[in-house]
């Protein structure tokens, strides 16, 4: 460096003599304005008259610029400039080259590089006779990133609940002049799509954080995520014993504290050396919580509380820690078991423990210092403090009508017995799934009623259980009766009343156990001047009863009319008409059906039945839906539906068996099933 600057000065001083000595032999022929260098010999001659250096400085002859001019480039972009003189010709490497941005431009001889964005001024300085200076405008613009990358990846490796930590990440900024860049997470042209402290879920492993330079929308993105299930395992025992004094007390005994690990190991090898405690089967609730949640209660059941989860001995709970280190755990307090006791230091207590805290005889205690993935293990031990059962009171038996159905009769029984125990304590106990055997309901007659008696919690029919029976059931037993079936009514022409096919109905009317007569006048219900259409079936109409056959002829002229049927007009109501009958009910059974809650035809010419003939023959009539009240203590419309047995027994009548009836029988019935025979016959010959 010190070499370059002495031969720049030596050329300098060379050529400044050389130009000396030019002017002042040769002459210079220099017109500037009104002044002629050429009639001076020498430049102090030029000096002597009064000629002044700034006018010989502006002769074209003395000039000096630096190149380029005005210029643009991008921030960290290498700039080269060149010097000129009008005399000296290029005195690019004799110029001193400098600018005024300061620490963040670089020069590398006459080649200058700004990192900084802005308007900058470069300046020349040339030394000869004279010395020269000129200047140029240098606009520099900001750099652009052409490139990202993860500088250094952030924590990846979580468990479920835990918050996503950017803390350590840095992203390399890559720009097309400037050096590279490294930025931390927070910088202000930085983004990601998972914002630092989300909450990060399982479902949340494997992916990545993809960063975003805003400004040029370059991105990268982070190596995946491990997300892992932050959740360990809390297993319950409820151990019972039979008495108290067989607990084992360890809540204040020396050296047990702090050392006495509960687990299926420890717990099991206490409960095989102590003949009067076992394992409890059957279902027991416990309740966790996060943290350090206070005691709620030494003597509680379940804790109606958001913070208190249920789980149980048969279900162990699995909890997703959400960043918690403590679980907190409590067993469900049940009546008939020996409570916690008051004083922490009683020893006549219920006892409970889990893991390693084992302090007290209250019902909270701790799992701490928690490890993710892990099982931890709690036990309760208690004594079943019962009462025994003594007696169960009786319960009412029940009569019902003729015709009511096994349903009914059930919810005649009591639902509830008194029960007492040895110690003279009352309470109501539970009577479940009432059965009677054999019922008919039209079958008159007593059946036989069992019912089960569910004790309440704290009760037992043994003594010393081992195990609380609050599911132990005991059988009770009752009596239902059915009654007898009503007298059916017949008809009477002398009083004018229309004999009834069911006991004590009218058409359209519930049925009952007396007789309702019917006015045969019309005229007297609806006034003498009243046209009204008189309803073409008044009587209801079953197969196997004693049908009226001028009600049964009217059913079979409609069947034929109505629907096409080809029934032969006989007045007895069998299988043909049955089915035909069945026929209207399917076709129309939004009207017939349908009001009773049921979609299978009957073939029973019941009320619904009844109203849809009556109002398809005087449409204009208004026929209002009856109550529907099923037939002799029935639920369904028609307790009597033709059957495939039924149907079989009459496929198999023969002239044999009609010949062979006994004379004791019935005139009527025979003639019925020989009428009925012969009708099947006609159907299946057509």
């Amino acid at each position: 460096m010190l070499e370059k600057i002495s031969l720049k000065k030596t050329f300098t001083a060379l050529t400044a003599l050389l130009f000396l000595f030019s002017f002042t032999f040769v002459g210079v022929a220099v017109t500037e304005g009104s002044v002629n260098l050429e009639d001076y010999e020498s430049i102090e001659d030029a000096k002597e008259a009064e000629i002044s250096e700034e006018q010989m400085k502006s002769s074209a002859f003395f000039s000096f610029e630096i190149q380029p001019g005005n210029e643009e480039v991008t921030a960290g972009e290498w700039q080269e400039y060149s010097a000129h003189h009008s005399y000296y010709g290029d005195v690019t490497d004799s110029t001193d080259w400098s600018d005024d941005a300061g620490d963040s431009s670089e020069w590398d001889n006459n080649q200058i590089r700004i990192t900084e964005p802005g308007e900058w001024t470069i300046t020349g300085k040339f030394s000869g006779v004279f010395s020269y200076e000129d200047d140029a405008a240098l606009t520099v613009k900001e750099d652009q990133v052409q490139e990202i990358k993860i500088k250094t990846q952030p924590k990846l490796e979580y468990f479920q609940g835990e918050d996503l930590d950017l803390t350590d990440m840095e992203v390399k900024l890559i720009y097309e002049f400037l050096d590279s860049e490294v930025v931390p997470y927070n910088h202000e042209d930085i983004s990601n799509d998972s914002e630092h402290e989300t909450e990060l879920e399982a479902e949340n492993d494997g992916e990545t954080v993809t960063v975003t330079h805003e400004p040029s929308g370059q991105t990268a993105d982070t190596d995946e995520l491990t997300v892992l299930e932050n959740a360990i395992a809390v297993e319950a025992m409820k151990v019972v014993c039979e008495d108290e004094s067989d607990l084992p007390e360890w809540g204040d005994e020396p050296g047990i504290p702090k050392g006495h690990n509960i687990n299926p190991k420890s717990v099991g090898a206490w409960v095989a050396e102590t003949d009067e405690c076992e394992f409890y089967e059957d279902e027991w609730e416990f309740q966790w919580a996060y943290g350090e949640e206070d005691n709620p209660g030494d003597n509680e059941g379940v804790v109606e509380d958001e913070a208190w989860n249920l789980f149980s001995n048969n279900e162990p709970a699995e909890i997703n820690l959400n960043g918690y280190s403590t679980i907190a755990v409590r067993e469900v307090m049940r009546e008939g078991y020996l409570p916690f006791s008051e004083d922490l230091q009683d020893s006549e207590s219920a006892e409970f423990y889990c893991h390693e805290d084992v302090y007290n005889y209250d019902n909270l205690e701790y799992i701490e210092d928690i490890e993710p993935e892990n099982t931890y293990y709690c036990a309760g031990f208690n004594v079943f403090e019962y009462e025994i059962l003594a007696e169960i009171g009786e319960v009412d038996d029940v009569e019902v009508d003729y015709g009511t159905s096994e349903e009914d009769a059930r919810d005649e029984l009591d639902d509830e017995v008194t029960i007492t125990s040895e110690s003279g304590e009352e309470e109501t106990a539970q009577i479940e799934d009432w059965e009677i055997q054999d019922y008919d309901g039209e079958s008159p007659g007593d059946y036989d009623a069992t019912g089960s008696v569910v004790l309440p919690e704290g009760w037992s029919s043994e003594p010393a259980p081992m195990q609380a029976q609050e599911n132990n059931s005991l059988t009770i037993e009752a009596t239902v009766t059915v009654g007898e079936a009503p007298p059916e009514p017949t008809t009477s022409a002398a009083s004018g009343q229309r004999r009834q096919p069911y006991p004590g109905t009218t058409q359209g009317e519930v049925l009952g156990e007396e007789d309702i007569d019917i006015p045969m006048e019309m005229e007297e219900i609806l006034g003498e001047e009243d046209e009204v259409c008189e309803p073409y079936l008044t009587e209801f109409i079953r197969q196997g009863r004693d049908n009226n056959p001028e009600e049964v002829r009217k059913l079979q002229e409609f069947l034929n009319d109505y629907q096409g049927e080809n029934l032969s007009v006989t007045g007895f109501y069998g299988l043909p008409s049955v089915e035909a009958v069945m026929t209207l009910q399917s076709e129309n059974a939004e009207e017939i059906l349908e009001p009773w809650g049921i979609n299978e035809p009957t073939g029973f010419v019941y009320k619904t039945t009844l109203r849809f003939i009556n109002q398809t023959q005087c449409p204009d009539e208004e026929f209002p839906m009856p109550e529907l009240t099923p037939a002799s203590g029935h639920n369904q419309p028609a307790p009597e539906v033709l059957g495939e047995t039924d149907q079989a027994e009459r496929e198999e009548i023969n002239w044999e068996s009609l010949l062979n009836q006994t004379d004791s029988e019935n005139l009527q019935s025979r003639l019925n099933r020989l009428a009925e025979f012969i009708e099947l016959l006609r159907v299946r010959a057509e």
